[in-house]
């Protein structure tokens, strides 16, 4: 029995890829499946009355817990890819994120021209028609805090790697036939609904939504027979592999291991790449043992096989190797693009993902206060009115470009350093209006957007002949003293008053916001015509 998993970040989740303490932090950018089987322990372990029931739940190797992996935009569940994939140096291996099976090389299948040099895809997920998914991540930095004075404590800085909130990640529970179906159905009832997982969960981190889904599996087409004498298998998962005569762990894929007979491994037609972890056991508050894995997308080829039996592939639909409780050992014999000559990529399967629903149950009465407010509205008034100065300072620029004749290659207006500083002024003083109405426009030697500031092309870039650049802007921010004074912005347009929403103080930090960017830099570059 198998069933589907749709695992929603609430929060950003920490996942360390690794318990060293030195350097920094990196995240792993999928959901191990020793988490989720944590969250089945933590809610139902204690609730199971008779030892051999939760035995055959969480210790016997009969329940798999698999990885989540990041879901496409459009619902299609992803894989890592295969370190077998290649592409030369200097080309793209994708148009539009999706590969183009023209440019992507595997080296030992597809001809290889011997004047460029390969580079192996890593560090993306695929889609089975060859759509590449990227998992976000955001970098947090934090400071100890100092028990003693509440402040910030000495040379403790340190930083966090996360999984970005928002996204969405699809993973399996799968149980053989020894695990009764309403034991497991009890499994999978406990695994729905909140929890929370990774690093830091009591603090700002690790909120997840857990919803079941009618999807029972979704595997990488491949192409095996009986009778086969080659074989190549795609790690969909870390792999823990066991050598059977010493029982210590090994990095060296054996046929054998696999329930193979005969054979060699292939090293020319193999991509291998390896790490070492030990997990945390929140329960113990303790490591476990040290993990030496073959990595995910990792790509292991045998040659000379004794015939492959049916009862051979069957055991190859199996998780392989040890610790497959937590997701390890799962591969895929014989994947179509890992083998099939030419590459092609299929259309692949949708997910039918529930819509994301907001949860106001829980929430305070403010968090509540403000989703009630109109901010759409808002922002889309602040959208029209930033839009519209924009393009009356780029016909200013134009009409000053034309009146001081100046080069079509020289930017003219304030540059972005000076919006920098009117930005942070204006997020300094955003509760006080009329104290940055005189920071910035008040004092002809220390106002900020002073005419003398800076180059004749910048604050002081004559406009036409009667007016410079900070004159015209300021008719356009303050018609007149009184309006600044009740927090409404007002931008002059065609002799029409259009009235913004919102301080002063923020439509100037809007403004310059907008003006540091690569759009500013484009209007001050502005020409006739362009």
């Amino acid at each position: 029995m198998k069933k589907a998993l749709l695992i929603t970040l609430i929060d950003d989740v920490i996942i360390s890829a690794s318990s060293s303490t030195t350097g920094g932090h990196r995240t792993l950018d999928y959901i191990p499946g020793s988490l989720l089987l944590g969250v089945a322990a933590a809610n139902l372990y204690k609730k199971i009355q008779e030892p051999s029931e939760s035995w055959a739940l969480f210790h016997s190797g009969h329940v798999s817990f698999q990885n989540g992996f990041i879901l496409s935009a459009g619902g299609h569940p992803t894989f890592p890819s295969p370190l077998s994939l290649h592409y030369y140096k200097g080309a793209e291996p994708d148009k539009d994120n999706t590969l183009s099976a023209s440019t992507i090389i595997r080296p030992g299948i597809d001809e290889i021209n011997k004047s460029r040099q390969p580079k192996q895809l890593r560090g993306t997920y695929i889609t089975a028609s060859g759509e590449q998914v990227t998992v976000n991540k955001a970098a947090t930095m934090k400071t100890a805090i100092n028990s003693r004075t509440g402040r910030a404590a000495e040379s403790q800085l340190f930083g966090y790697e996360a999984l970005c909130a928002g996204q969405r990640f699809l993973a399996f529970v799968e149980c053989t036939d020894k695990v009764p179906a309403d034991l497991f159905n009890t499994l999978i009832n406990s695994l729905e609904g909140p929890a929370r997982i990774g690093r830091s969960r009591s603090a700002q981190f690790g909120r997840i939504e857990i919803q079941v889904l009618k999807e029972t599996d979704f595997i990488p087409e491949s192409n095996i027979n009986v009778g086969a004498t080659q074989l190549t298998l795609w790690c969909l998962s870390d792999l823990a592999l066991c050598d059977t005569k010493t029982l210590q762990p090994t990095l060296q894929p054996q046929p054998e291991y696999f329930g193979l007979s005969g054979g060699q491994f292939d090293t020319s037609n193999s991509y291998i790449r390896s790490r070492a972890y030990s997990p945390f056991n929140s329960y113990r508050k303790a490591f476990d043992q040290l993990r030496e894995v073959i990595t995910q997308g990792s790509v292991i080829h045998f040659t000379n096989l004794d015939p492959l039996t049916k009862e051979q592939l069957e055991h190859l639909q199996h998780p392989q190797g040890c610790f497959t409780e937590s997701g390890l050992g799962m591969v895929v014999a014989n994947a179509d693009i890992c083998t099939t000559t030419p590459l092609k990529f299929s259309t692949g399967k949708t997910v039918n993902i529930p819509q994301q629903q907001v949860d106001t149950k829980n929430e305070s009465a403010l968090i509540q206060w403000l989703r009630a407010q109109p901010g759409d509205q808002v922002s889309s008034t602040n959208q029209i009115w930033l839009d519209d100065l924009l393009e009356s300072i780029r016909k200013q620029y134009v009409a000053a470009r034309q009146l001081n004749a100046v080069d079509p290659k020289q930017p003219i207006g304030p540059s972005a350093s000076q919006w920098g500083a009117v930005y942070q002024t204006a997020r300094d003083l955003r509760n006080q209006p009329d104290k940055l109405y005189e920071t910035l426009f008040i004092g002809e030697k220390i106002a900020i957007c002073r005419e003398r500031a800076g180059s004749v092309y910048s604050w002081g870039l004559q406009v036409s002949p009667d007016h410079t650049f900070v004159q015209w802007l300021f008719s356009q921010l303050i018609p007149n003293r009184e309006l600044s004074k009740t927090h409404t912005l007002i931008s002059i347009k065609d002799k029409d008053q259009l009235v913004l929403d919102g301080s002063f103080s923020a439509g100037i930090a809007l403004l310059a916001a907008e003006m540091r960017k690569p759009r500013g830099e484009k209007i001050s570059l502005a020409q006739e015509g362009k």
